[in-house]
């Protein structure tokens, strides 16, 4: 099972590298790759033969080398296309998911890039405000006394493992002294 995939995963590698468009593949791909590797991850733990699961180990690095190729392939191939290609029937959910923060950027690039030509001045106010009030989802690490916020509002006190919403200023700087971390919407 193993060299089959490894054969399409460097298949299709070869053709993408060759198109200059996506190139149409089987939408469970990225699935695949994580099954084979959870699979020989679990023989590895099983066995007692440590020259099988020296081999099971390797055969786990290059299918993930070449997946992760393959993938870095396409989701470039997305992006240096500006998004046009996020609408197109070939693009998988997991290469979606990868290129849509960089055709957000491109599209905010090009919003300040045109306020800069047109001298609109009141877009790049809008745009300081817009990132001067953003806020963190933040999970606390340890007891932490009351802070005043960015937004002059008071936070706190805080115990370990209480979550909140802070400025996004004072939850960067939390974040370098280790006394929060970060919560993503999409972990929950």
């Amino acid at each position: 099972m193993v060299k089959e995939l490894l054969n399409l995963l460097y298949s299709l590698l070869e053709a993408e590298l060759k198109s200059s468009k996506l190139e149409k593949i089987p939408s469970d791909i990225y699935r695949s790759v994580a099954v084979q590797i959870k699979s020989l991850r679990a023989n590895e733990a099983e066995s007692e033969d440590n020259i099988l699961d020296m081999l099971r180990s390797r055969e786990r690095r290059l299918l993930h080398r070449l997946a992760s190729r393959f993938l870095e392939v396409r989701v470039k191939k997305i992006c240096e296309n500006s998004g046009e290609e996020l609408n197109g029937a070939n693009i998988l959910v997991e290469e979606r998911y990868l290129s849509e923060p960089y055709s957000l950027a491109y599209r905010r690039f090009k919003r300040v890039e045109r306020a800069l030509w047109n001298g609109q001045e009141s877009v790049l106010e809008s745009v300081a405000k817009a990132v001067s009030s953003r806020y963190m989802l933040v999970r606390f690490l340890q007891p932490t006394p009351t802070f005043i916020g960015m937004d002059l509002k008071k936070y706190g006190p805080f115990e370990a493992e209480d979550v909140t919403v802070i400025p996004d200023a004072n939850a960067r700087a939390l974040l370098k002294r280790g006394v929060v971390s970060e919560i993503w919407i999409e972990d929950l």
